[in-house]
């Protein structure tokens, strides 16, 4: 059971991440592109490298499954 006000950092999905990244650095009406393109990067980059090591057994999942028989 989680207690409230534990002092460890909660795990964020990238989404929120980002979005925190966001506010944290878009103040003043001045962002800061390069680190919001920065992190933005650094949360794509391992997911295009897992769908290229596994390209070939997600598109034979997709095409058995889109069998009918």
């Amino acid at each position: 059971m989680r207690r409230c006000g534990s002092r460890r950092p909660r795990r964020k999905g990238a989404p929120r991440g980002l979005k925190a990244l966001i506010d944290a650095f878009g103040f003043g009406g001045e962002w800061h592109w390069e680190i919001i393109v920065t992190a933005s990067v650094i949360t794509t980059v391992p997911l295009l490298i897992l769908f290229a090591v596994a390209q070939r057994q997600i598109v034979q999942g997709l095409t058995a499954g889109g069998l009918k028989g």
